[in-house]
């Protein structure tokens, strides 16, 4: 569940007493807050008609002339939920942890100096759009092995299973290292040829690397095949496709720090030959690109440009100790560490999470 429409509205203005100089209290606000324990599903669950409202003002009591605002109400959700109207127009972002938007303000109080009525505040639908927030992005034809890497440098349980599109939603796990770092890695469905046009699982799930760092490609050394009735595809043809399938989504997504995995090298020598081609291939990509129909659809426009090339096994594991040292070095190299490991979980003892 990645998309929610809820309703929000902000507490209506309280009362105030006649006394000159009175005044209600306000209504209490609505916020977004975003909280990493939480998840899409949890808001349905806990709350199935999807209606947020605040309280109203509290008037004036005894010798008081001021009433006290009515406490804020707020709606917890996953990290990296765009906040959006009926028509698609960004409203706002709640990106990290911590992060609070305001999406229905109170109404003010009544004021019996001003002769000013108590506001009544309108109610109205937001859609809450999550796009993962994730270090890396795991992306690949189906039957790559994408999962089974998941599985081997994370902490995500997936599904394993021989026939295509075992995955059919993103999944999010993290990877620890030995310094106390953690990156997270967001493992989505099986991307192939026709995704923009809604063949296999659709193109719509790479929102969820729209806020990835670094996008790793997983390529099965033994090409793709379908179905009999489908085309085999090379490695270097499933590149190929995975670099239009992404720009055909969003150019932006080209610009992300790109590496190459080459995977299932376990059947032994017979892919020796295949691999040694595929990695010419690779250094080669941006000749095989301009030599295609420029006027083919599938011909990138753009042509994707990896950092660096690993050969593994995800099944045996060889090489996976390596690659995921890599994954470590280049967000490294890229962008640092962002976090500190010894505080990363202070902001979260700050986000008590009431009832509501």
């Amino acid at each position: 569940m990645d998309k929610l429409r809820i309703y929000v509205k902000g507490g209506d203005g309280g009362g105030a007493s006649l006394a000159q100089g009175s005044v209600g209290g306000a209504g209490s606000d609505v916020f977004v807050v975003a909280n990493k324990t939480v998840d899409m599903a949890e808001i349905y669950t806990d709350f199935p008609t999807l209606k947020f409202v605040g309280g109203e003002g509290i008037r004036p009591y005894g010798e008081d002339l001021r009433g006290i605002k009515g406490n804020d109400l707020n709606v917890y959700v996953p990290p990296g939920v765009i906040i959006e109207d009926d028509y698609g127009y960004v409203l706002g972002e709640v990106a990290r942890h911590g992060d609070r938007f305001l999406v229905s303000r109170g109404g003010q109080g009544w004021t019996a100096a001003r002769s000013r009525v108590a506001q009544q505040v309108e109610g109205h639908h937001v859609i809450l759009n999550l796009k993962t927030v994730s270090d890396i992005g795991l992306i690949g034809f189906p039957n790559s092995g994408k999962s089974t890497l998941f599985k081997a440098i994370s902490d995500g349980m997936p599904k394993i299973d021989s026939h295509p599109f075992t995955t059919i939603f993103p999944e999010l796990g993290t990877i620890d290292y030995s310094d106390g770092h953690t990156h997270a890695v967001v493992d989505l469905p099986g991307l192939m040829k026709g995704a923009d046009e809604r063949i296999g699982c659709g193109d719509h799930f790479l929102k969820h690397i729209e806020n990835s760092k670094l996008l790793l490609f997983l390529v099965d050394l033994h090409g793709f095949q379908l179905s009999s009735n489908h085309p085999h595809h090379s490695p270097i043809q499933m590149i190929i496709e995975l670099n239009k399938e992404l720009e055909k989504y969003s150019e932006n997504l080209l610009d992300k720090p790109c590496l190459l995995v080459l995977n299932k090298t376990e059947s032994g020598d017979a892919q020796d030959q295949v691999l040694l081609t595929t990695q010419e291939q690779v250094q080669n990509i941006e000749k095989i690109v301009s030599e295609l129909d420029p006027f083919l659809d599938r011909t990138p426009n753009n042509v994707v440009k990896f950092d660096e090339t690993f050969v593994i096994s995800a099944k045996s594991g060889y090489n996976v100790d390596y690659l995921k040292e890599r994954l470590h070095h280049w967000l490294s190299i890229y962008y640092g560490n962002e976090e500190d490991p010894q505080t990363d979980n202070e902001d979260e003892q700050s986000l008590d999470i009431p009832v509501f």
